[in-house]
């Protein structure tokens, strides 16, 4: 039983009958006999190029294929519901405050551990530009806010003030920036403007 024809196959069939007509009124060739990929374009109804590309097809034994279908790809999930994207980033505080290296893999297993989020890679990047960023941890900022260093902080701004306003004031030496990190290391983390996203790292430098 011969297969059905596609609707560009049977158009192909009607274009061959209608040139094959017109050579019959015309009492022979429209084309000259020697121009075979000419008269097979005019037949069919198609352009030279594509005779000419099935032909080499053949030639090279690639033989005559349909071109690839483009199939439908899941739409990556960008839009969240504002609960969600708190959710979101209370897992990514909770993470900083079990000293778990925040990664998108890692936040995606956290995220679907709790089933907060079921989308892949690609879409929760997408999502995490809600005001986090993929940079290098500010240790400095982190440090800055822990409880004895605030309070160190606020008792020297109390004498430094006292003094600036002293009759007889004493001279303030600034000494140099203390190393926080003395061999360079770098480490980048997704983080926003709170320090809840930034990790705690044991100092390398020396004071």
């Amino acid at each position: 039983m011969p297969k059905p024809l596609h609707k560009d196959a049977k158009q192909m069939v009607a274009n061959l009958v209608d040139y094959f007509a017109k050579e019959r009124d015309n009492g022979g060739p429209l084309l000259p006999l020697t121009d075979v990929q000419d008269r097979v374009a005019a037949a069919l109804g198609v352009c030279v190029r594509i005779v000419d590309s099935v032909v080499q097809q053949i030639k090279i034994g690639e033989g005559v294929h349909s071109p690839k279908k483009k199939r439908p790809r899941k739409k990556p999930v960008c839009d969240i519901s504002t609960s969600e994207q708190c959710a979101i980033r209370e897992c990514l505080y909770g993470m900083v405050e079990k000293k778990i290296h925040v990664t998108r893999l890692s936040l995606l297993d956290c995220l679907k551990e709790k089933h907060i989020f079921e989308g892949s890679v690609s879409s929760l990047g997408r999502i995490l530009h809600i005001g986090f960023r993929y940079s290098p941890t500010n240790v400095r900022k982190r440090l800055m806010e822990l409880q004895h260093v605030v309070h160190a902080r606020t008792k020297f701004l109390r004498e430094y003030v006292h003094n600036q306003q002293n009759p007889n004031p004493l001279q303030c030496v600034y000494l140099d920036e203390t190393w926080i990190f003395e061999n360079g290391s770098v480490v980048r983390s997704w983080q926003d403007d709170s320090i809840k996203s930034i990790r705690t790292f044991k100092i390398e430098g020396k004071r």
